[in-house]
């Protein structure tokens, strides 16, 4: 949860930033644009990378339930057409290979 809000966080700031873009502030917005642009694609790697980790983990498990972090994972990752592309893939291997 700390994840997910954390993420939400770095949007809101992102979306600020592009008010100091209309101020005599652009440089600093555009700076903390970048920076929290960073940040952002950082996280959403680092949460496809779970995503398809939890899949696996769930291709091993006799009776897999989908915990309520996993689905809002898929859910923040669709946002994002490339990395839920590789997640999906994951579990159509999961699924595949079971």
């Amino acid at each position: 949860a700390t994840f997910f809000a954390a993420l939400d966080h770095v949007k809101d700031i992102h979306k600020n930033c592009k008010s100091l873009l209309r101020t005599h502030h652009q440089r600093a917005g555009l700076e903390l644009m970048d920076v929290m642009a960073m940040h952002q694609e950082s996280a959403f790697e680092r949460l496809c990378r779970w995503v398809q980790a939890e899949c696996r983990a769930l291709g091993d498990a006799d009776t897999p339930e989908v915990p309520p972090h996993l689905h809002q994972a898929t859910m923040t990752l669709r946002g994002r057409p490339v990395l839920f592309k590789y997640c999906a893939e994951e579990v159509a291997s999961q699924r595949h290979n079971a």
